[in-house]
């Protein structure tokens, strides 16, 4: 209901003119007001969600760090993502070839389980710069074109 919400009223604030010509003013200053407050109650409702998650949650507390290094205990990862142990019995068998492949075992992490997170999300950054900076190339104007090339 929250998004439809936000939608109309977000769609009739965008056109204010063309909602003007159909509509009395009052609509667009009552589509003003609802698409504010409900910005706010959504905006509270994630802090106060996410704050939970983080550090009121009986299970995590005094705090989950996975907000901090996307890392956390195995034990955790398997109680709170049950369907992922698939993945997870990949990334303990990549490590441990890794581990083996190499001669010597290497010093488990109390919290490394994103391994695998980390090798699939690892580009991520990249790609997204370089497709902000062509969207911003793409809407240059003309004569900064020409003096860049």
């Amino acid at each position: 209901m929250g998004t439809a919400l936000m939608g109309l009223t977000g769609i009739m604030l965008w056109a204010k003119v063309w909602v003007g010509n159909l509509l009395a003013r009052w609509w667009i200053d009552v589509a003003t007001s609802i698409h504010f407050y409900e910005a706010i109650l959504a905006t509270l409702a994630i802090v106060v969600w996410h704050f939970y998650q983080v550090f009121l949650d009986p299970d995590v507390y005094p705090m989950n760090w996975a907000w901090w290094d996307g890392k956390m205990p195995v034990e955790h990862y398997r109680e709170e993502h049950g369907l992922d142990t698939e993945a997870l019995a990949e990334a303990e068998a990549s490590e441990q070839a890794d581990a083996d492949s190499d001669g010597q075992a290497k010093p488990s992490a109390d919290r490394g389980v994103s391994n695998w997170r980390e090798k699939a999300f690892a580009a991520a950054p990249i790609t997204l710069m370089s497709r902000a900076a062509a969207t911003i190339d793409r809407f240059r104007p003309a004569s900064c074109q020409a003096a860049s090339s």
